[in-house]
Parts: C-alpha cells; structure tokens; sequence
C-alpha cells in the first residue's frame, strides 16, 4: 500500500485532461500535447527511502508521449496510457529507483520482486515495453523474459518503435543479454537458463553475476513460466535420473566410508557411469580438503 501511495501521490490527474482528448485529432502532435497538458512533479516523491524526483516524472511523460504517438501512427488513433498502465508502470518505476545509486544495505530492505495482476485486455504488453524504457533512461538495462519466443517476437516488434522514437538500443537476441550496450533485450526463460549455464560450464559465472548488478528481470505471464512451468527446464539435464545415484553413493559415503555397490554393477549402462561414481568419490574426498572462506565455485579451485 505504501508504493501504491507514493504512485498515487505522482499521478494525481491524467496525462491529459478529458476535453483535450475530445479535441483531438490524428493530426495532432500527442508528444507535445501530453509535454503542455501533463501535471508536473514539483517535489520529489519518497518510498523506503527511495527517491523518484521530477527527472523521473519526465521519463515517464517522455514514454508515454512517445507510446502514444506509436500507437497513432500505428492505428491512425489517439491512443493515452490510462490509468492502470501509468500506475502500474509507476510502481515498478519507483522501485527502479532504489537500484541506481544504491548501497548493499539499502537494497537489502527492498523487495528483490514485485508482481502485478494486471487483468486481461488492459494492455500488458505495453506496461512492459514502458517500464523497460524507464529502466533503460535510469542507466540501467531490461531484459524482458516471455515463456514463449514466438509471444517473445511479437511483443519486440510490436514495441520497437518505441523504443527507436526513444533512442533505446534494443534487441530480440539473447546472444545480447550479457552485452553492457544493449539496453533492453526481449528473450526466453529458456534463453536466460542457457545464459546462466553457459556461464558456469565456461567458469564465467562470477562475471555473469557482476554484469547483471544493474540488469532488471521483467517477466511477462510469470505463472505460465514460474508455476506451471517449475524452476527449471530439463532440456540440459535428460539424465536426471542419475541425480539418484549420486545422492545413494553419497548416502553410502557419509555412513559407511564407502561405496557397496561395484563398477560391475553398472557395465550395462556404459562407462559414463562409471566414470561418475568416481567422480563422485573425488569430490566427496575433495570435500574434506577445502579450507573455509575460500571461494570454490569456480572451475578448477
């Protein structure tokens, strides 16, 4: 309720009045009707000691008069941001904020994840496009997750105006997640899973974490992705069934000091096997040998 609030106290009237609305025309030029007709932010506004000043508020009259300028280009029709996208892109934007310019610990008392149930029809793809465009004036990059890449697709081509009317560097190229110049990037969560794993079979995962210290995760249709979904694919991992191996060998090593079962008992399955129940071995050896404080996520420590 406190972010709702402090979006309240933002947007207190329309972008434009009603009458103006009335009165216009595709003619006209909405960017500069929205510059003359919006309110103006005299002071700044607080959350959590966050701050979201006049700068801010000019961002987002500078999106929106731009999206509605897309959209009337696009449709031949005046189209505003209404009232659920503006305070919806609003919130996100103010907890944007709390990101640029932030010490560790006061980004330990925000919150890492805001959800939005945004209804059907209410132009959620739009909230999108425009809080990544925010995030990408704040300095900072987006990268807007779809669970599927044709939705993926769409959604960038239908937005790049936009974000070019903008000068946003934006791209549907996940090969550009990790690239510092690419402002906002449109790809899967399968695109983002295989970024984090290349990541870490190249022993780059330190790196990856670094480069994505000021990259904010939008993720669009989060329930399909998150909780139909699950936490992760298994398009890499088809071998899962090994995974109850190891936690027996393991099981045995931590009880008994060692493994019961042979290597004969797995000729049938291959030498890939094998090879893995030794693996596992050295490593549970291996384990007795690191020395605490020392960072051994890497490959080869």
């Amino acid at each position: 309720w406190e972010l709702l609030a402090a979006a309240s106290a933002i947007y207190k009237a329309p972008l434009i009045a009603a009458d103006a609305v009335n009165s216009m025309d595709a003619d006209m030029d909405v960017k500069q009707v929205i510059k003359k007709s919006a309110p103006q932010l005299k002071t700044a506004v607080f959350w959590k000691g966050v701050s979201f000043d006049n700068t801010d508020w000019g961002y987002i009259l500078e999106i929106a008069a731009c999206a509605a300028e897309c959209m009337k280009q696009r449709f031949n029709v005046v189209m505003i941001p209404h009232h659920v996208q503006v305070i919806t892109v609003l919130m996100f934007a103010i907890r944007a904020c709390g990101v640029v310019g932030s010490t560790p610990a006061r980004q330990a008392q925000l919150p890492k994840t805001l959800l939005a149930r945004v209804g059907t029809g209410e132009g959620k793809s739009l909230i999108i496009a425009m809080l990544a465009a925010f995030v990408a004036k704040k300095g900072l990059r987006a990268h807007v997750i779809n669970d599927q890449r044709v939705l993926t697709r769409r959604d960038f081509d239908t937005n790049l105006p936009l974000f070019q009317a903008l000068g946003l560097e934006a791209s549907p190229d996940p090969a550009r997640l990790g690239d510092q110049t690419c402002s906002i990037v449109y790809c899967s969560g399968d695109d983002v899973e295989q970024a984090c794993l290349d990541a870490v079979t190249s022993g780059t995962s330190q790196k990856y974490e670094e480069d994505l210290t000021h990259a904010i995760l939008i993720v669009d249709e989060v329930d399909g992705m998150i909780f139909d979904k699950g936490p992760a694919s298994l398009k890499e991992f088809s071998d899962r069934e090994f995974s109850e191996w190891v936690n027996n060998w393991l099981e045995q090593l931590e009880t008994t000091g060692d493994i019961k079962r042979d290597y004969d008992d797995f000729r049938s399955y291959g030498e890939s096997q094998a090879t893995i129940q030794r693996e596992v071995r050295e490593a549970y050896d291996a384990s007795f040998k690191k020395k605490e404080g020392v960072h051994y996520a890497e490959r080869g420590q």
